[in-house]
């Protein structure tokens, strides 16, 4: 073995005792053992190395502490447990004690590895999206639930205080993990949606934006912080709460919004490959129609738009949709390789 292996594996066995140590003279809310006190003051004194190893490891604790629930922590220190049951039991000859020690050792250890390369993710910025006609499951750093609607641009910033989002396009539903002391927000246009543990789905259509509350509460309120891509913050805007069951549309720069009665079945019928309308615009059917489609349905005439459309209907099927509306709404539907135009018929 060479000189520096050998001062690499001190410096790595010296890391895990005085781990060790940590977890055993402050891992619990007892009182502290006078016994272990001592024997650790001894080893602490021992050599100038203990005093440093340890204050390595004091430190990347302080670091791990606010993240201790995290899945990349969870899944590092399960992963290090597993290591040590496998090699450094066999290696060492550890008796039973000892072996315990040795397995808290190494997680923390492992953990303390991996820290320069997953901390920083934490702090970051993720971005997810979805292309035209694509659908995405996602699961966030928290445990919290994504799924991102076709042509969908999500940002994820998680610090130690708060977990914020922003929508950019597109829609999406959030399964919120429950945690009242680390709020999540998600800011769609000039709204922000705030929950702690919830379930709840935000479209952007247009210019509008709906939020579908499925369980649990929120407050909608206005953006107070804003970037160059977000539009202003409506000045007049009130904090709103919404219940299960109830929709609200905003439209960006305009203090109004709108509440509603809505099913949650139908507002996330998208997860499901399906589109229902009640009672809505063609306009507005039309452009959630094409999210799906690669020949887009225009309405030029202003009078077709404004008509209302209910129905189901499939994602992504545009030429089936356009011949339901031709039908019902009595529209001409005019097909070429990239778009369909319905417009009311010069008789009518």
């Amino acid at each position: 073995m060479t000189a520096d292996r050998q001062t690499l594996e001190i410096d790595r066995e010296l890391l895990q005792t005085a781990a060790a140590w940590r977890l055993r003279i402050a891992g619990d809310d007892s009182e502290p053992d006078p016994a272990v006190s001592e024997a650790f003051n001894q080893w602490l004194a021992a050599r100038p190395e203990h005093a440093e190893a340890f204050d390595r490891t004091q430190a990347a604790w302080d670091v791990l502490d606010p993240h201790a629930a995290a899945p990349e922590v969870i899944r590092a220190r399960r992963d290090a447990l597993d290591y040590a049951k496998r090699t450094g039991e066999r290696r060492w000859g550890l008796d039973p004690d000892r072996r315990a020690m040795f397995r808290i050792a190494a997680s923390v250890a492992a953990v303390m590895a991996i820290g320069a390369v997953s901390w920083p993710m934490l702090d970051g910025k993720d971005v997810y999206r979805t292309h035209h006609g694509e659908r995405r499951q996602v699961t966030l750093a928290d445990g919290s639930q994504v799924a991102l609607d076709s042509d969908t641009r999500l940002v994820v910033r998680y610090t130690d205080q708060a977990r914020e989002l922003t929508l950019e396009r597109g829609q999406a539903r959030f399964d919120v993990a429950h945690n009242p002391f680390r709020p999540f927000s998600v800011t769609a246009r000039d709204r922000t949606v705030v929950a702690t543990g919830t379930a709840f789905n935000v479209d952007i259509m247009g210019p509008s934006v709906h939020v579908t509350l499925i369980e649990g509460s929120v407050i909608v309120k206005p953006v107070t912080q804003r970037t160059v891509l977000q539009a202003p913050a409506a000045p007049a805007a009130r904090p709103v709460a919404l219940k299960a069951g109830q929709q609200l549309a905003t439209l960006a720069g305009s203090p109004a919004a709108t509440i509603q009665p809505v099913k949650a079945d139908d507002a996330t019928a998208w997860e499901r490959g399906k589109l229902i309308f009640d009672d809505v615009p063609l306009a507005e059917a039309a452009e959630r129609v094409n999210r799906y489609a690669d020949r887009k349905v225009v309405i030029p005439d202003e009078r077709a738009a404004r008509l209302n459309v209910s129905g189901v209907f499939r994602t992504g099927d545009a030429d089936d949709f356009a011949r339901a509306m031709a039908q019902y709404l009595h529209l001409q539907a005019t097909f070429s390789d990239d778009e369909i135009s319905l417009t009311v018929p010069a008789s009518g």
